[in-house]
């Protein structure tokens, strides 16, 4: 598990020795991304990798990657959907938001404040912004049938064959336009009708 809490004066100390940290991350501890899940967060794991560095600013620099899978549930079909994580991240702590302005690319900032950084919210924050506001299956047809009571597959494909015919069908008709001459109507009364 990650440290709860890490003070800027310990963090300089790890970006000093260059330390690493390796860390199976089970998302159960993870709540916010815990949960979007599709399934039980127990049985899900992220492998995470930190390395602290004396960044050339002066800011202690964390460089971090998570890879593994995610299953989330596909908000076309609401099943099953394995998204997988292959995240880099850096990031320069800094100690105030007056510090954030020093900070040259590539890195984002991360603003320690005077309790520190946690990393398990900091891996967090990052698998929560490489995932897409809407995961779905790539292929419709991998989509899985939903599963509710009345629910037939053959009656929605008959359905959306249907809607296919009247669309074509409405196509091919003449389009009414009940309003079309209003305005010849309107301007013919105003040229009648002024008698200044």
């Amino acid at each position: 598990m990650l440290a709860d809490h890490i003070g800027i004066p310990q963090l300089r100390e790890m970006a000093g020795r260059s330390e690493q940290v390796s860390v199976d991350v089970g998302l159960k501890d993870l709540s916010r991304l815990a949960a979007l899940l599709y399934a039980d967060a127990d049985q899900q794991r992220i492998e995470v990798q930190l390395s602290f560095h004396r960044g050339a600013q002066g800011f202690p620099e964390i460089s971090g990657k998570a890879s593994g899978s995610i299953e989330l549930r596909c908000q076309r079909c609401l099943g099953s959907l394995a998204w997988p994580v292959d995240l880099d991240f850096q990031l320069a702590v800094v100690e105030s938001d007056s510090d954030v302005e020093e900070v040259a690319r590539p890195f984002d900032t991360l603003v320690a404040g005077e309790h520190g950084i946690e990393l398990a919210k900091l891996v967090e924050d990052e698998l929560l912004g490489s995932l897409p506001l809407a995961p779905m299956h790539e292929d419709f047809a991998v989509c899985t049938v939903p599963d509710f009571p009345g629910h037939n597959q053959a009656d929605e494909q008959a359905g959306s064959d249907s809607a296919a015919e009247v669309e074509s069908e409405a196509d091919s008709q003449e389009t009414h336009r009940p309003f079309a001459g209003l305005a010849t109507m309107i301007n013919r009364g105003a040229k009648g009708g002024n008698t200044d």
